[in-house]
């Protein structure tokens, strides 16, 4: 029996002294917890913070922030426009002025027909403008100290000028593709009229004068390089020796091309 007691002393005191360890009380802080934030997230913790005051800082791009799109500058863009166009005009004023007659010019409507050719910006345009009027005239002319019953006559005539514009003004952009714009612009205009007096031809009156004008329209983006536009223009036209001031009122279309 002595034997078998130190028989199993000596087996105890080998298995206290094999490689086994003795289990890690601890075992728990050496498991990871659920995660409880994006595995693409990152976190830092001081050494010295409570696990409740953990602070986690999740990766994210920079243009999903808080849900919102990132602001990026945009650079102001120079475009460049051709307008060819086409308009209808009507006109009023144009009274001949002589000592020995006075006429009163009735105007028909006219046509007009141009180039315009411009740069502008997201807000803002300059453009040069050429231009050909023509308008058919009539009316009655009395002469001063005529002959009773022969002092009034009829007139008809015609009225063709060539212009030279300089306009400038401001847009606004209604939507995406449609542009509202206001302008004013001045410049030169060759002014030829001629007119016959009771079936006789009065000498034509040719002259270059200023003109000025306001205008208003819109622009319709068809595609990335095309363009549909139209306006309304009162044009203001300087007197010329023998003719008074003359009004043109201008209702154009154009069509061209914009890059």
């Amino acid at each position: 029996r002595t034997n078998l007691i130190q028989l199993e002393k000596k087996l105890l005191s080998n298995f206290s002294h094999s490689n086994f360890s003795e289990p890690d009380n601890n075992i728990n802080t050496t498991i990871a917890e659920p995660l409880a934030y994006p595995i693409s997230s990152t976190f830092v913790q001081d050494d010295k913070i409570e696990s409740s005051e953990l602070v986690i800082t999740p990766i994210v791009d920079g243009h999903k922030k808080m849900g919102v799109t990132e602001l990026i500058p945009q650079k102001t863009r120079i475009g460049f426009y051709i307008l060819p166009f086409i308009a209808l005009q009507g006109s009023d004023g144009l009274d001949y002025l002589h000592s020995a007659l006075k006429a009163n010019m009735e105007h028909d409507l006219g046509f007009a027909s141009g180039w315009r050719v411009g740069a502008e910006t997201n807000r803002l345009f300059l453009e040069a403008e050429f231009s050909y009027n023509r308008n058919e005239l009539k009316g009655r002319a009395e002469l001063a100290n005529g002959i009773p019953g022969f002092s009034n006559l009829s007139s008809r005539g015609e009225s063709e000028s060539f212009g030279f514009m300089i306009n400038a003004g401001a847009k606004y952009d209604l939507s995406e593709k449609i542009h509202f714009l206001l302008g004013a612009g001045f410049g030169g205009m060759n002014q030829e009229i001629g007119f016959t007096l009771a079936g006789f031809p009065v000498p034509e009156s040719e002259q270059t004068i200023f003109a000025a004008q306001i205008l208003g329209g819109l622009n319709y983006q068809l595609a990335q390089n095309f363009r549909i536009g139209a306006r309304y223009r009162w044009m203001r036209v300087s007197k010329m020796d023998l003719f008074a001031y003359r009004s043109l009122h201008l209702a154009e279309l154009s069509l061209g091309y914009f890059f």
